[in-house]
């Protein structure tokens, strides 16, 4: 297991600037570069910011699971049943929302239709 290593693959996977990387652990960047490089390990801080922060999973980071090319993050504490229910759920409230949005559409039309025809009686008036 290689700390410098498990971290690169980190940066690479996220795409993210090793500079805003350095920031998010608050190190500096000559810290952070050393890191990267091997010369410096990881502090428990660092593996905690970055396991917090970006939702690694501590055992992968810690070469205790996976490959060092193989990002592993945290599971979601939602189980697959409850993702779907949820899913359900937001489908049916999105159903809902629009029939509401075409039953109101008829009621806007009516009041513009109204507002319309009163415009054009005080015109005439």
């Amino acid at each position: 297991m290689s700390d410098s290593k498990r971290l690169s693959t980190i940066v690479s996977t996220l795409r993210i600037p090793k500079k805003d990387f350095a920031i998010a652990l608050g190190v500096s960047q000559s810290q952070f570069s050393k890191m990267l490089s091997g010369q410096n390990s990881i502090t428990a801080e660092s593996i905690a910011r970055i396991v917090k922060q970006y939702d690694v999973d501590p055992n992968w980071l810690l070469g205790l699971t996976g490959d060092d090319d193989t990002v592993l993050f945290r599971k979601s504490s939602v189980s697959d049943q409850e993702a779907e229910r949820l899913r359900r759920e937001a489908e049916d409230a999105t159903r809902k929302l629009f029939q509401k949005v075409e039953e109101n559409a008829g009621l806007y039309k009516t009041i513009s239709e109204l507002q319309a025809e009163k415009i054009n009686q005080l015109k005439n008036n």
